[in-house]
């Protein structure tokens, strides 16, 4: 079972993870923060993510042992000084992009495109005359000749077909039904929601994630 975060709360993460690398008192709390960050990518099914980036931390405060005992002079205060930077934001850097990569690179590199037409069909009712552009814009002939609808519905044809046309799948066969709530929540949750053009709700959100299955 993996562990899903709602965007408040990987913001709240990683605020606190900020803090508690400004703060730390010794090299011991900082490889402690590390470590339960790791913990947490290993929870949320990111093993891989979690070996690397404990692996390649350990590595930076052997070198910074290394370098408080061996070295002298100026070379030794200015590798502490910015090995001292590294280790202040080694631990957020690594919580951020735990919190916002994703694994789907499919999602990850299409994810805006992917949902594009699905979104602007569910808004196309409260766009005004917007679409007519939209379509103008893509291509479409004979607009102006258009009803509301019909433009409307012409915008939104042309662009799923650029979307199938450069090779962004139109379906996420992976997408199972016990992740829709989470799904759901979390764009409900999001802070751009209240700017959608139409009002929405959870529900509403749960049926245009379905509508992504195979």
């Amino acid at each position: 079972m993996k562990l899903h975060l709602d965007p408040r709360t990987k913001l709240f993460l990683i605020l606190l993870c900020v803090l508690s690398a400004m703060f730390a008192p010794n090299l011991y709390f900082q490889f402690a923060l590390v470590t339960l960050i790791g913990l947490l990518a290993a929870f949320s099914g990111k093993w891989q993510y979690a070996l690397r980036g404990m692996i390649a931390y350990a590595l930076i405060c052997v070198f910074t042992v290394w370098c408080m005992g061996v070295l002298t002079g100026t070379w030794r205060t200015m590798l502490i000084a910015f090995l001292g930077l590294v280790h202040k934001v080694y631990a957020c850097g690594m919580l951020a992009g735990e919190l916002t990569g994703s694994k789907e690179k499919g999602m990850a590199t299409y994810g805006l495109v992917f949902l594009l037409p699905t979104v602007m069909e569910y808004n196309a009712p409260c766009t005004g005359e917007k679409y007519r552009e939209i379509a103008r814009a893509m291509g479409v002939e004979g607009v102006d000749a258009m009803s509301r609808d019909e433009y409307r519905k012409a915008a939104v044809d042309a662009v799923a077909k650029l979307s199938v046309d450069v090779g962004i799948p139109t379906t996420l066969p992976a997408l199972k039904e016990e992740d829709l709530p989470f799904l759901a929540e979390s764009a409900y949750a999001d802070a751009c929601r209240p700017g959608n053009p139409k009002d929405t709700n959870v529900e509403d959100l749960k049926a245009l994630f379905l509508r992504l299955k195979a």
